[in-house]
């Protein structure tokens, strides 16, 4: 029975997971599936629409056998430091076989070579996006023209898409870690990653569902999310939003003058940026387009306002990274996930963390990391009148047969 691994937000869980959960399936019919889940705020520097452990129940319901949260130290990072701290995890763990994620074409020898060029050629890399970028031309741009001058052909049109990039980071990190494990590609389908408009179509971007639930379109997105009844999405009402955090941004610049230049994705110049645009802007979205520009895309500009209010900073992403992993918190399960943690449990020395009393480490990184976690919650919640702190929660559980 093999165990295959999915680096995930589920942001929300929609059809386009639900086919990625099928293709695995069909692949190995007995398999488990362990989904290492982004926190309560995700990768585009947003709060998740639904907090982590309702997404945890959601998805243990509809596929999924055990849910472990990528630490939110992760998933607040670009595409490289994401897809690597969840392979880190997944190196931890000692008992994946295969892992899967989405792709823009099945053809993964492409990748390949892309991969390991640009790891071969890191410095070079580096240095050739910052001159590109020194003509005017935005980060997404520069990275790719960068990329074909290395490569020395152009690839395929789709090479450069959102999921690409993504599976560029994972296979880089396979390669980084020396995994041994296999890959299951899913091709995408339906519509762009970064889509904000329902289309007509089976499959539609989280990007558009999302937007639709905020704005109130409920009946629009229930073939999205078939798993949901408008009556179980009216009931939220005070959905976490990054406007709930634009008085406390302004309190931290203004008031305690909170220092910039160690925050994870800080750059010269981003302070006065914020300063300068903290006092124009009536609210959230207003400082974020009129901090937007080719060099700061709205994605890293969002992130960083959250790795600001969090204070993360870029020594413990550092020390992170170069530490193994020692522990994992367990946010669902299944009887499945039950067989998957004892795998675990015997091919590693893991911190499983089921409840928040199984926390054994006593050393300053992991300490700091555990803490971050409670942090993180109590500001996704800050805007809400009732809500359960993090040491409080439980984890989801699925009893499928006794």
């Amino acid at each position: 029975m093999k165990t295959i691994a999915i680096i995930s937000e589920y942001n929300p869980l929609h059809t386009g997971h639900l086919y990625q959960i099928k293709k695995i399936k069909e692949k190995f019919p007995q398999s488990k599936i362990v989904a290492i889940m982004s926190g309560n705020f995700v990768q585009r520097g947003e709060p998740a629409i639904f907090d982590k452990f309702l997404r945890a129940k959601y998805a243990i319901e509809n596929g999924i056998d055990l849910i472990i949260q990528l630490p939110t130290i992760y998933s607040l990072q670009s595409a490289e430091n994401f897809a690597f701290g969840g392979m880190k995890i997944i190196e931890a763990m000692n008992c994946i076989d295969y892992i899967s994620f989405g792709i823009e074409n099945e053809n993964l020898k492409d990748l390949y070579e892309i991969a390991k060029c640009q790891l071969d050629n890191t410095t070079k890399l580096s240095q050739l996006i910052k001159e590109i970028m020194t003509t005017g031309k935005s980060y997404a741009a520069a990275y790719k023209e960068a990329t074909i001058s290395l490569l020395g052909y152009i690839p395929k049109d789709d090479t450069f898409l959102s999921n690409n990039i993504l599976a560029l980071e994972y296979i880089k990190s396979i390669i980084k870690l020396d995994l041994n494990i296999g890959i299951i590609p899913v091709r995408r389908q339906g519509s762009n990653y970064l889509e904000e408009n329902l289309l007509d179509l089976q499959f539609n971007s989280a990007t558009s569902i999302r937007k639709n639930i905020l704005s109130g379109n409920i009946d629009s997105i229930l073939d999205y999310v078939p798993y949901l009844s408008s009556n179980e999405l009216d009931k939220f009402s005070n959905l976490a939003n990054l406007e709930d955090y634009y008085l406390l941004l302004k309190y931290c610049i203004l008031i305690l003058k909170k220092d910039f230049s160690n925050i994870s994705g800080y750059e010269e110049g981003l302070d006065k940026l914020f300063f300068k645009n903290i006092l124009k802007a009536k609210n959230i979205q207003e400082f974020i387009e009129l901090s937007i520009s080719k060099r700061y895309k709205k994605g890293r500009i969002q992130r960083f306002i959250l790795n600001y209010l969090l204070s993360i900073d870029k020594n413990l992403i550092d020390n992170s990274i170069n530490e193994p992993v020692k522990y994992i918190k367990v946010l669902g399960l299944n009887n499945k996930g039950k067989l998957i943690l004892k795998e675990i449990k015997e091919s590693s020395t893991l911190n499983i963390v089921t409840k928040n009393k199984d926390f054994k480490l006593e050393d300053k990184l992991n300490r700091s990391l555990f803490n971050l976690e409670e942090t993180a919650t109590d500001l996704y919640n800050i805007n809400k009148e009732f809500y359960t702190r993090e040491l409080k929660n439980k984890l989801y559980i699925k009893e499928d047969y006794k």
